[in-house]
């Protein structure tokens, strides 16, 4: 029988571990790009920008979605993706936050 290990990470250390998960691939960096200039932009037309099949794009969006990077709208036949601020903001505070440093 296997040992368990306790989970001893903070609800801010597991989001922090979800945002650099997500900002870990360059097709996923490169997706945060595009919403950043885009602003609105349909799963359709990243696949044609990244030259990626549908079912990869899918899954970055996924990876992305899960740390709040982006959010979705549905509407007729189609998803709109946009950056998500509250996770944009985590993903500044991340930032800040490693930026700190004990030593002088």
């Amino acid at each position: 029988m296997g040992l368990t290990k306790p989970n001893d990470y903070t609800t801010e250390q597991l989001v922090f571990s979800d945002i650099g998960k997500a900002l870990g691939h360059p097709a996923r960096q490169r997706i945060m790009m595009i919403l950043r200039e885009e602003g609105w932009v349909r799963v359709t037309d990243l696949t044609k920008v990244l030259n990626l099949n549908i079912t990869s794009v899918h899954r970055h969006l996924i990876i992305l979605k899960k740390a709040k990077l982006i959010t979705s709208e549905y509407r007729i036949h189609e998803a709109l993706l946009k950056l998500d601020k509250h996770g944009i903001r985590e993903l500044e505070r991340m930032a800040e936050v490693l930026g700190k440093s004990d030593r002088n």
